[in-house]
């Protein structure tokens, strides 16, 4: 293993940290009344979400090292492992253990990069001779930016949202890599004007994928949008050091058949994790028989006192409280029946 593609691994480990981290204390924020940028000062407060800010400069660090020895799309492409190191903390922290699928679309991503670097052997280009070749990324930047922060904006909820934000913030930490590669050999040939250049669209194109990746932490668990931002980033960055720095693989039959197919596979595998649900481990509590039937206490007292019941849903089983009144109340409830009952408040046991 080259030490630019070490540099990547240690930065994608690095960069998956930050994102679990962050993504719990995004996770925590209420929905309503919290825009991008609301949200974001919010998060500053909070001690956990800047360690996991912490993580990802370290990050950005082994980045910066890895791109001038190794190239934006071999270093780009072994970042997108970010994603299987984000499902195994995930799944650590959640106490659960990825799905069968997970499990082998994460092993179709690793097989991908192989596949591209083993086989594609990226060839590093030059910088651009004008800084004007720049001038595309930063429209890019700016549509993307928009277009997936208005999509929140006005459909909060949903996958489809999380996966635009996902993606969204996947073209910007491309876009982004091309500007740290050519800052840092900018550095080394001491051209302060490309410098200055390089470092404003960093710091632009990093605070719209930022700002673009938190509010999908905020919306959606770390797995609907990771995956879509670990499938873009690679595409995007082979695209952006073909088109900006002249980057190309060896020429060659096997290659031109082999790594579209390792590009298949990185992709496939980011759709496998995402569409595949985890399995939850309950272990720890019970979970109700959906055969069994309840038998609440009668309320003591009062028109429709609150009986306390157990509902599942989607994202677990919520404790929740149904109104029944003395000439209504039922001695005996079937969990399904409970279930169609709308749960007005109630707190979340798999968090």
């Amino acid at each position: 293993m080259s030490l630019p593609v070490l540099l990547a691994a240690l930065a994608a480990f690095f960069f998956a940290a930050g994102n679990n981290l962050q993504r719990h204390v995004a996770a925590r924020v209420p929905r309503k009344g919290y825009g991008p940028f609301r949200l974001v000062l919010r998060l500053l407060c909070s001690p956990r979400w800047l360690v996991g800010g912490a993580c990802a400069v370290l990050g950005l660090v082994l980045q910066v090292h890895a791109l001038p020895a190794g190239g934006l799309i071999v270093v780009q492409s072994v970042i997108a492992s970010t994603l299987v190191f984000s499902l195994l903390i995930e799944a650590a922290v959640e106490r659960r253990r990825p799905s069968p699928m997970q499990l082998g679309g994460a092993l179709l991503v690793v097989l991908g990069i192989t596949l591209l670097i083993r086989v594609g052997k990226p060839v590093m280009g030059d910088s651009p001779a004008s800084l004007w070749r720049l001038a595309p990324l930063w429209l890019t930047v700016a549509v993307v930016g928009v277009v997936a922060l208005l999509r929140a904006r006005h459909r909060p909820g949903g996958r489809l949202t999380a996966i635009v934000l996902g993606a969204a913030g996947g073209a910007c930490f491309a876009i982004d890599a091309v500007f740290l590669r050519d800052f840092a050999e900018a550095v080394q040939v001491q051209d302060g004007h490309r410098e200055l250049v390089n470092l404003a669209g960093f710091a632009l194109t990093s605070a719209v994928g930022n700002l673009a990746v938190q509010r999908g932490f905020h919306l959606a668990p770390l797995r609907h949008v990771l995956p879509a931002m670990s499938a873009t980033e690679p595409l995007a960055a082979f695209a952006c050091g073909w088109l900006v720095f002249g980057e190309r693989l060896h020429a060659g039959v096997t290659v031109a058949v082999v790594v579209p197919i390792g590009l298949v596979m990185m992709v496939g595998g980011v759709i496998a994790c995402v569409l595949n649900p985890p399995i939850r481990n309950l272990a720890h509590r019970p979970a109700p028989d959906p055969g069994r039937t309840l038998e609440p206490d009668r309320p003591a007292s009062g028109e429709g006192s609150p009986v306390p019941v157990c509902v599942p849903t989607a994202d677990g089983h919520r404790i929740t409280t149904l109104p029944v009144s003395r000439d209504e109340f039922r001695p005996v409830h079937t969990v399904r029946e409970l279930a169609r009952h709308p749960a007005e408040e109630g707190q979340d046991l798999a968090s």
